[in-house]
């Protein structure tokens, strides 16, 4: 694909109505980036009535990369098992009573007191995917 092609493909998406929030249509997180759906290099398969711009954080923009996944659902449907697999051993991670963790000293409770706040966070971005999912089916 051409300069000049690249240019007028980017230019035939259309703006998601979400383009009008400030964060990450996936996760809820600040947006960073524009996700095109689908991405660049697949849009000479799609009609551009189906081309679509949405603003995404650099960690969905990333996880969704090039991958060939055409339409939004398709891509909240992967980015959701992929944030899973990556956060698998966070998110596993044992609930710590606030007792045991006023117990711990120095470095070992600054990491622990860490993923905790990484683990809601990473929890509230999944939440977030899911109901992005029900909300696209209908429910």
């Amino acid at each position: 694909m051409s300069k000049t092609q690249r240019r007028k493909t980017i230019y035939s998406y259309k703006l998601h109505p979400s383009m009008r929030d400030s964060i990450c249509f996936y996760c809820g997180g600040l947006w960073e980036s524009k996700d095109h759906i689908p991405p660049i290099s697949y849009a000479e398969y799609v009609e551009e009535e189906n081309r679509l711009l949405v603003r995404s954080c650099i960690l969905c923009n990333t996880l969704l990369n090039k991958r060939s996944i055409l339409t939004i659902l398709a891509r909240c449907d992967y980015l959701l098992i992929k944030y899973n697999k990556r956060f698998k051993r966070l998110l596993e991670m044992p609930l710590w009573k606030p007792t045991e963790i006023e117990e711990m000293e120095g470095k070992l409770k600054r990491q622990i007191i860490q993923a905790i706040k990484k683990k809601a966070y990473i929890e509230g971005k999944i939440l977030f995917i899911q109901k992005t999912i029900e909300a696209l089916q209908g429910y």
